[in-house]
């Protein structure tokens, strides 16, 4: 079979969006219920109610668009780690928000290569 030089795209969309989702399943999982040495440090006990609340509140929203944003990419999947969201509901949003986002990406490059 000749190399045409080409990715089979589904299986690059597959394999971008598992590698992106584990390494928000490993924050997730590496800190669920270690975190809270956190607690020792005043100002981090002093706001750990009210982040808690907040990660609750929004849990299904920040576990989806954690991925879209870049700057807080880490932060999110520490906060839920924290905030002690559940893991089978953090495992599937991020697996969704990691194919939306590799969905995402795919659509751009190839909309960008048709150019």
């Amino acid at each position: 079979m000749p190399v045409s030089g080409r990715l089979f795209w589904p299986a690059v969309l597959v394999c971008g969006a598992l590698g992106g989702a584990t390494g928000d399943q490993l924050w997730f999982y590496i800190l669920r219920g270690r975190i809270h040495w956190l607690d020792r440090f005043s100002h981090a006990r002093k706001y750990r109610d009210r982040v808690i609340a907040h990660v609750h509140s929004h849990e299904t929203a920040l576990v989806l668009v954690s991925r879209f944003l870049p700057g807080l990419r880490t932060a999110i999947p520490v906060a839920c780690a924290y905030a002690g969201v559940r893991p089978l509901k953090f495992s599937v949003l991020n697996l969704i928000s990691a194919f939306a986002w590799a969905a995402a990406i795919m659509a751009f490059v190839k909309g960008v290569r048709r150019r």
